[in-house]
């Protein structure tokens, strides 16, 4: 029988029924001279699970094409996660509205 986790309020298979084995987290600093303008993170080869959040309560619009013209906003306070994935040689562009730290937690 598959056992289920939450992300956000949304019901998702577990990680050992998914088959991801490694998470991966990264905390990274978001200073003032970067609020508002394009950073990027290149995800893991094979990530599997991801799941992203401004643990300050800032906004983040990210994509995955440079130059942020079309993205997902998460809004303040939200999460963004997503499963079932296969993701190889992609990076995450994204930009925020305040200072703090953005949390992305990625399985493999």
């Amino acid at each position: 029988m598959a056992s289920y986790s939450y992300c956000g309020n949304f019901p998702v298979l577990s990680d050992s029924a998914q088959g991801t084995t490694s998470p991966n987290i990264q905390n990274i600093i978001i200073d003032v001279g970067d609020v508002g303008n394009e950073l990027s993170y290149s995800l893991p080869n094979g990530t599997k699970k991801i799941l992203i959040k401004h643990r300050d309560n800032g906004k983040i619009d990210f994509s995955f094409i440079t130059g942020l013209t079309n993205y997902i906003e998460v809004p303040k306070g939200a999460n963004y996660c997503e499963n079932d994935l296969n993701i190889q040689n992609e990076t995450l562009f994204y930009r925020t509205n305040k200072a703090g730290i953005i949390e992305i937690l990625t399985w493999t």
